[in-house]
């Protein structure tokens, strides 16, 4: 996929370029910060109007030259509000299945644009910038800065239920592969833009790479932000939906390893210390710091109980496994036991080397496939007379839980699209 920058420009299209470079510092300080800062804008005949591949713009001049400068302004803007949101890298990152509510959902790549598109119209809309043109997907249901994926959910088990379809579709079904390698634009009928595969304008690139560039910079696209913001306060241009997007966006993030960890550590130790071993890592300077070594066991006992119900798949299942190395490197218990429980417990598994990354692969002898119901863990615990340091639950939440909270701390982790309405314990959202 290659985009050839036009320079055969006629007097019309240099115009409205220009019209709209000038257009959109005069008006919109916020977005024309992000466009100087954060994109490369590009034009080009070889796309129908507009795209963006997350960080570089495309116009089509011809197009742009038939659209009055209102018009302009909302594409433009509407391809930097990609760029920000980060809608391309997402797409790529999500192509082999979208979570859901009931789990697992195919990606239908024309309705994620659709609803990408749906989320930045109606905050353009909210800040009355521009007028959109007649192309475009509109939705006055939804409101500027939803989040896309939830309405992807929505849409999709509607398009099912209308079709009969169902759910027992794979994720991934049908879809032109995003590798940025085809000879055309991605399809986004009734829609203004093409989004591309990440780095799709950069030849050589891969999505993958552009992707974790795109990480390896999250400072710099946050600072850009923040200083938009203040770049358009000072012109006295920010629209209430503005400042509610910057500070959804600017909010600080806690990586769900830390979180985990933290809880961890939090109700059981950080782990103990040998005072009779200093820290070799702390001895190499020129002047050696004395400090103590970390002692091989942390805490006596921690239990990690993996829901099997039905509504967990393969991919929640790994998610629970790469958990449970990180639970057991925190702790470091000299005791692990690991319970499999949908509507009963189906296995207690007693590590031999809880510190042993190996030894999390028990997960993979999981039993389960049926209903949900949390108390049968805590019972089974009674029955064995096993009172652990701390109890992780790793589950997507549908189900009962106890109505009482036993006597030691209990943490409740959350797989992706899951729902937790357990009144006690402390609570913790996976993550892909």
């Amino acid at each position: 996929m290659t985009f050839t920058t036009a320079k055969d420009l006629t007097h019309e299209e240099k115009n409205a370029l220009t019209e709209l470079r000038a257009g959109v510092m005069w008006a919109q300080p916020f977005f024309s910060h992000l466009l100087l800062d954060q994109c490369n804008l590009v034009p080009s005949r070889d796309i129908p109007y507009a795209a963006t591949d997350g960080k570089n713009i495309y116009l089509n001049p011809a197009k742009f030259a038939e659209w009055d400068l209102q018009q302009r302004l909302y594409v433009l803007c509407h391809e930097i509000c990609h760029v920000m949101w980060e809608h391309c890298e997402q797409a790529y990152t999500m192509r082999d299945g979208i979570f859901g509510p009931n789990g697992m959902l195919p990606v239908d790549l024309e309705l994620v644009n659709k609803v990408q598109d749906w989320t930045i119209n109606a905050f353009l809309d909210e800040c009355k910038i521009g007028k959109h043109p007649k192309e475009g997907h509109f939705n006055p249901r939804i409101k500027g800065g939803e989040s896309w994926v939830g309405i992807y959910a929505e849409e999709y088990a509607k398009a099912q239920q209308n079709s009969g379809k169902g759910h027992n579709q794979q994720p991934g079904n049908g879809l032109p592969p995003l590798s940025g390698q085809g000879s055309d634009p991605p399809p986004n009928p009734g829609g203004f833009d093409n989004h591309l595969p990440p780095g799709a304008g950069e030849p050589g690139k891969t999505p993958a790479q552009a992707v974790q560039e795109r990480k390896d910079n999250q400072s710099a696209m946050a600072q850009a932000i923040n200083q938009a913001l203040q770049v358009a306060k000072a012109r006295g241009k920010v629209p209430d939906a503005i400042q509610r997007l910057v500070d959804a966006l600017l909010e600080p993030k806690v990586d769900w390893k830390d979180k985990l960890a933290t809880l961890v550590t939090k109700t059981i130790g950080g782990g103990n210390y040998d005072w009779k071993s200093p820290d070799p890592i702390m001895l190499i300077f020129a002047d050696p710091v004395y400090t103590p070594r970390r002692a091989g066991i942390g805490v006596g006992t921690v239990v990690v109980a993996v829901d099997t119900s039905g509504s967990v798949g393969q991919r929640e299942m790994n998610i629970m496994g790469g958990a449970m190395a990180g639970i057991f490197e925190q702790a470091m218990p000299e005791t692990a036991h690991v319970v499999f429980c949908d509507a009963k417990v189906h296995g207690v598994h007693e590590l031999d080397d809880p510190t042993d990354i190996d030894a999390v692969q028990v997960v993979r002898e999981a039993v389960g496939g049926g209903g949900t119901m949390f108390s049968p863990v805590f019972d089974k615990l009674d029955e064995l007379n096993i009172i652990p340091d701390c109890l992780v639950y790793l589950t997507d939440g549908y189900g009962s839980a106890p109505q009482h909270a036993p006597t030691y701390p209990v943490v409740w982790a959350i797989t992706p699209g899951g729902s937790n309405s357990c009144p006690w314990g402390d609570t913790v959202e996976l993550e892909v």
